[in-house]
Order: structure tokens, then C-alpha cells, then sequence
């Protein structure tokens, strides 16, 4: 279950934020991001995720 999605820029800025209010399957759509590398924090009830993003 996925609460939330946050993804920030090399220095730290919030870039996306998306709210998923405890859904299994979810879609980020990365298509307007600039090149570059992000990272991903997923978040839930039970735990946090960090993710890379180097598109």
C-alpha cells in the first residue's frame, strides 16, 4: 500500500508530489521531468522507501 510519492531534484527540491491514499497498484508519470537525476521517497503506514530516478 502506497501512501505517497515525493520526488526531489539533485539539491533537494520537491519536484512532484502525488498522494495515493493506500492503493497497491500506482503509475508515476515521469514523462515531464527534465534529464537529470531525482530521488524517490515512497511512503506508507508500516515503512519509507528511496528511490533514484536518472532519466
Amino acid at each position: 500500500m502506497i501512501d505517497n510519492v515525493t520526488i526531489y531534484s539533485i539539491t533537494g527540491q520537491v519536484v512532484k508530489a502525488f498522494t495515493f491514499n493506500n492503493k497497491n497498484d500506482v503509475r508515476i508519470p515521469l514523462d515531464k521531468l527534465s534529464t537529470g537525476i531525482y530521488f524517490m521517497h515512497i511512503h506508507n503506514a508500516k515503512a519509507n522507501a528511496h528511490k533514484f530516478i536518472v532519466k
